[in-house]
This record gives structure tokens, C-alpha cells and sequence, in this order.
């Protein structure tokens, strides 16, 4: 299934359609540099920045807001990440049903 993207130069040609299968891969060669996994997660947080809610959840203690702490395995699509979070909602993950991707 092909979509409409952003035109892309390449050389003297310019193409503009993506595909929407294959997730796109970073260069990782910097991530851990900067404390980043494969994903671009961090992999450690500053210290007292973050509770353990032990049910799965972070809180944030600067704002009070609730994070999921594994996330997802793999990189998703947008469509995706809104069934992930459809999936929290119906599942109630950490006993909450208002899960949200952030804008």
C-alpha cells in the first residue's frame, strides 16, 4: 500500500510516494552517546525524576503525569500507536482508562 509523502530529492530525480509497510530505520551508531537504546529511548532517567508505580507506570513527578514505562517493542505507525493506546484504554493498563498519545 503506497501513500502520498513529502517529495524527496534524490540526484536529479524527485520522487513522492513512501511506503507505509516498513518502519523507517535510524542511524543507532550515535544513540548510545547519548544514552538512547535502539529506539531512541532514553535508557536511564535523571534520578527522582521518575516513580516506579509498580503496575507498569511511571509518574512524573515534576507534573504528575502518568507514562507507560516499557512502551512498545518496535517502532509504530501513527495508525498503530493509536490502537496501542486503544488497546491501554480497553485493557485498563495500570488501572487507568484515559490513555493518550501527546499531541
Amino acid at each position: 500500500m503506497l501513500r502520498r509523502g513529502p517529495a524527496v530529492r534524490t540526484g536529479t530525480a524527485c520522487r513522492g510516494l513512501v511506503t507505509a509497510q516498513r518502519p523507517i530505520k535510524a542511524d543507532t551508531k550515535g544513540a548510545g552517546t547519548f544514552g538512547l537504546d535502539e529506539l531512541w529511548r532514553p535508557t536511564e532517567y535523571g534520578a527522582g525524576t521518575f516513580t516506579d508505580s509498580g503496575d507498569g507506570t511511571v509518574s512524573y513527578d515534576a507534573n504528575g503525569l502518568t507514562w507507560e514505562k516499557f512502551g512498545s517493542r518496535y517502532p509504530l505507525t501513527w495508525d498503530r500507536a493509536h490502537a496501542h493506546v486503544a488497546r491501554l484504554n480497553r485493557n485498563r493498563y495500570g488501572g487507568r482508562t484515559d490513555w493518550r498519545l501527546r499531541p
